[in-house]
């Protein structure tokens, strides 16, 4: 069971909501985030120690009460404490959860990555799970196909104009939205999949756009290669899983995404239990970084 809430979109009522165990949707990366768009901002309000919630508790026969949780890895003079009142709630147990949850936001979500896209934006929405990778924050290896390798009978590899280190993971976007997640090598500056990757979702035009060089078993009529778009990474979660917090359309179909880290170690917190961050860095102070500011 997760979390969720009403909306409109479009003129309709909508829902969306936050579980532990949602998956990506889409990715975005060098090859579809707008140049000098993509921003890194750090929380510079003061972090409060301990969060108390107020809830009405059933057991007290709907009287107010209080839970408690302390902010991970909070310093122990830190005495600061934020209440929040939590409207519906009259179950201790999930008035804990929710708390904790409250007090886990506080450190696992103190950084915000905003970016802007074109079309590509209709592919998520406030509250989806993607895949970011920039240089600028070093989240992997990302950027368009520049080629498909083929050996006459299976698509082995690709070819791309942006470095791949020596990642071992990369995910694959294909023209419909769909990803595959496949177990690479890097080898003179080329992808080799360790992995099947099915011809039916490479591109219909497999080497270049001839008509001699078709790749009949493709399910998407006249693409390319340009068309795919992929993360790698030495790990095995390719860059970085973020959470969408609000998409806002500018003119000419330019999206703008802003979006907070996910963390397992935040799910893990509902529950009492603490285990170290898998984010990059601890959010200490309040700094902006750009790609911008790494051209410089």
């Amino acid at each position: 069971v997760g979390r969720g809430s009403v909306f409109y979109t479009q003129g309709k009522l909508s829902v969306i909501w936050e579980d532990k165990l949602q998956v990506p949707v889409a990715m975005f990366g060098m090859g579809n985030i707008i140049a000098g768009s993509f921003t890194t901002t750090y929380n510079a309000s003061a972090t409060p120690g301990m969060i108390r919630c107020f809830f009405a508790d059933r057991d007290l026969d709907f009287e107010l009460d209080f839970v408690e949780a302390k902010v991970p890895f909070a310093s122990a003079d830190n005495i600061a404490v934020t209440e929040v009142t939590l409207n519906g709630v009259t179950d201790r147990d999930v008035a804990q959860r929710e708390c904790n949850l409250l007090a886990a936001r506080q450190f696992f979500q103190s950084k915000n990555y905003s970016w802007k896209t074109d079309q590509e934006g209709f592919l998520a929405k406030r509250g989806d799970l993607v895949y970011i990778s920039h240089d600028s924050c070093q989240f992997g290896y990302s950027g368009r196909v520049h080629r498909f390798i083929y050996d006459g009978e299976n698509i082995v590899g690709l070819e791309t104009q942006a470095s791949l280190g020596k990642s071992r993971w990369i995910i694959v976007r294909l023209p419909n939205g769909e990803m595959r997640k496949l177990r690479c090598r890097v080898e003179h500056e080329k992808v080799y999949f360790l992995d099947k990757f099915q011809a039916s979702d490479a591109p219909f035009f497999i080497l270049e756009k001839k008509r001699d060089a078709v790749n009949n078993e493709s399910r998407f009529p006249n693409t390319v290669a340009e068309d795919y778009v992929f993360i790698a990474d030495i790990k095995e979660t390719p860059g970085k899983i973020v959470r969408i917090s609000s998409v806002d359309v500018e003119e000419k179909n330019v999206f703008t995404y802003s979006s907070f880290d996910e963390d397992p170690a935040l799910w893990a917190y509902e529950h009492g239990v603490i285990i170290p961050p898998t984010t990059a860095d601890d959010a200490i102070g309040s700094i902006e970084a750009s790609d911008a500011m790494a051209e410089d």
